[in-house]
């Protein structure tokens, strides 16, 4: 997930530092450009930021998945029009590569978010706080009176 995060905040970061390659790849339809490079660009660094925190990072997914598609025409823009958008001297198959990495991109945000209880119980050791967490037939203690012989913590087999 910090790669993520590093990724989204420095991804931000250059639509401030080099506003105007972005501002070239915006589609002359959209209104205030400058304005809209600066938005996704603070939204992309809120975003990597926000992924960082385990209490914001599912609404940080989400809203970086909602600017994956919210930029989607500007790369469509790069890709069929590489003059105007200052893209001439990159390959076609790379400006035409950036179509389906937001795809993937967004692929990964869900899959670093994606829980593996299961997984993480199997190489931490973790104890599973609940029946759905735990192996089949297997006690769970949850209480004060752990171990006490009930079978409220045992899943059927």
């Amino acid at each position: 997930m910090a790669l993520a995060a590093i990724f989204y905040v420095v991804a931000g970061a250059l639509h401030f530092i080099k506003t105007d390659a972005y501002l070239k790849i915006v589609p002359p339809y959209i209104p205030a450009r400058l304005v809209m490079v600066w938005i996704s660009g603070g939204c992309e660094i809120l975003g990597g930021l926000g992924l960082l925190l385990p209490q914001t990072r599912r609404a940080a997914v989400w809203a970086l998945i909602a600017l994956l598609i919210a930029v989607f025409p500007a790369n469509v823009y790069m890709a069929t029009n590489p003059i105007e958008a200052g893209a001439a001297s990159i390959a076609p198959i790379l400006r035409w590569g950036r179509l389906p990495l937001q795809l993937i991109l967004a692929w990964w945000l869900m899959w670093c978010t994606k829980p593996q209880a299961h997984l993480k119980n199997a190489l931490c050791g973790a104890v599973p706080r609940t029946a759905a967490d735990a192996p089949v037939g297997s006690r769970i203690m949850d209480g004060p009176d752990q171990g006490s012989g009930a079978d409220e913590g045992v899943r059927p087999t």
